[in-house]
């Protein structure tokens, strides 16, 4: 999942270039050399980055085509100022911006599909694998069985529009040669690159695809596994591009009169038509259409309509285009304007802000410090102890196991942490990323003043739940939950 946004970034921009490339070289069409590419790996970015805000706010089709619109309208104003300021723009630079606004949308698309894709397998993982017990997942596998048949439903669409965008780029190239336009270097190698990175995405979701088959049995696809698949996959197609290059030439692999004979072969089961011959001459008048024409046209004494008339026509044709423009202002802003957002606004802090980023960067270094000294120290244990033949116990170093008690309480108050979770992002308070239990109700008890020491008593309690062996007592387990239960059901 690491190399997964490279993967998606790449793929979406490399079919927009190839296509715009073979277009350019088959029919002249314009082409940025500059913003383009780099409008297209910035609106595979954003559609990628997006993708986890869209589903955390449970965004809908409204939602996703209002960002696909300002992305869009973005573009096409930035490659519009590009041509020049606002008093030279002429019709041939407003369908050119438009053109590449369309191929560029093409890259959004399918970097669409690919982040639903993956980001469906990974929110996947983490519904089954954060369940603590074996019967916990087994039972999330049960109910999330139609879940993963549509996930891999996706899949197969997913590939099939790689495919079919693939194909489009070859058709391209078959027309342009068929008229005599070769494509230029740059295309074929642009053409090559999304052919190797549409090969590497069909191969990461078939392994998806094997590993939803995994978890219908209960397991997990080791991830050597994906890894061996996409290497031996990687090889193949550069042991196939070698081959290719080193048998490219001037001369043909096929005669050129075989490809005659085929197509007078081709063209000979069709009939022949004499486009030089005169068209035929029809003798007999046919004056019922232009009987009809003087029937139907207005004469002489239509007066004109009025001057009330004309002016209620143009106030009606101003207020049908302030109403088309206006909807659509109110469709693009009116996220600004939501409740959730200005209560954003209205609890940003930027100071708070460099605090939690300070804190965290402090506890990453820390944790990293701590990781390479537990790493220097096995380094310098296995030199000492390489010359000497030490059976090692390694049953001795695991945790001790953990009580069955134990293990209700955490699998009991992780599910309410859970909703709590839940709750505080609907209120745009969600959990950072690396933040710790106790940090995190702390700050939404300075967000929420109303539920603060409920908060703060969650926090503390369960993080003693969380890292401690021993179980809460009954008086502190009591405390918790009805702590959770006032909080959820607080709507401040």
């Amino acid at each position: 999942m690491r190399r997964t946004p490279g993967l998606i970034i790449a793929t979406a921009l490399s079919y927009s270039m190839a296509l715009g490339i073979l277009l350019r070289d088959g029919t002249g069409l314009p082409l940025n050399p500059v913003l383009f590419p780099v409008l297209g790996a910035v609106l595979a970015a954003i559609r990628y980055g997006s993708e986890p805000a869209l589903r955390r706010h449970r965004a809908g089709a409204a939602s996703r085509f209002r960002l696909f619109l300002v992305s869009g309208g973005t573009s096409y104003l930035l490659l519009l100022f590009a041509s020049g300021l606002p008093g030279t723009w002429t019709g041939a630079a407003y369908l050119t911006a438009g053109y590449q606004v369309a191929l560029l949308l093409w890259s959004y698309g399918i970097a669409a599909e690919l982040s639903r894709s993956f980001r469906d397998h990974e929110h996947l993982l983490i519904s089954v694998y954060r369940q603590r017990s074996r019967t916990k997942r087994i039972e999330a596998l049960r109910d999330l069985r139609y879940v993963i048949a549509d996930a891999v439903a996706d899949l197969d669409r997913t590939r099939k529009v790689l495919s079919a965008g693939f194909a489009l780029m070859l058709f391209v190239v078959v027309l342009g040669w068929i008229n005599g336009q070769f494509a230029s270097l740059a295309g074929l190698l642009f053409l090559a690159l999304a052919g190797y990175l549409r090969y590497l995405s069909s191969a990461s979701l078939e392994a998806i695809a094997d590993e939803y088959r995994y978890l219908g049995d209960g397991g997990r696809l080791p991830g050597r596994y994906r890894s061996r698949r996409l290497r031996q996959a990687a090889v193949l197609l550069l042991i196939t591009a070698v081959i290719a290059f080193s048998l490219a030439g001037n001369q043909s692999l096929i005669p050129y009169s075989w490809l005659q004979s085929f197509f007078a072969w081709l063209s000979g089961l069709f009939p022949r038509m004499d486009l030089q011959a005169p068209p035929p001459q029809i003798d007999q008048q046919f004056d019922v259409f232009s009987r009809i024409a003087a029937e139907l046209s207005p004469g002489d004494d239509v007066a004109e309509p009025g001057a009330i008339m004309q002016m209620l026509f143009r106030i009606l044709q101003g207020m049908v285009r302030a109403l088309l423009v206006g909807g659509l202002v109110i469709f693009l802003v009116s996220p600004l304007f939501s409740r959730s957002f200005r209560r954003s606004i209205l609890n940003m802090s930027t100071g708070e802000a460099l605090k939690t980023w300070m804190r965290t960067l402090v506890l990453s270094l820390r944790a990293f410090v701590r990781a390479l000294r537990r790493r220097l120290r096995a380094s310098a244990f296995r030199a000492r102890n390489a010359s000497v033949s030490v059976t090692v116990d390694r049953p001795a170093y695991r945790l001790p196991p953990v009580s069955a008690e134990k293990q209700r309480e955490l699998e009991r108050f992780s599910r309410q942490f859970t909703r709590l979770l839940r709750w505080a992002a609907k209120r745009s308070a969600g959990r950072r990323n690396g933040e710790a239990p106790e940090e995190f109700t702390d700050r939404l008890s300075e967000c929420f003043p109303s539920c603060a020491q409920n908060l703060r008593e969650i926090g503390s309690l369960y993080e003693k739940s969380l890292f401690s062996a021993e179980t809460l007592d009954d008086a502190e387990t009591r405390t918790l939950s009805a702590c959770f239960k006032t909080v959820i059901r607080t709507n401040p």
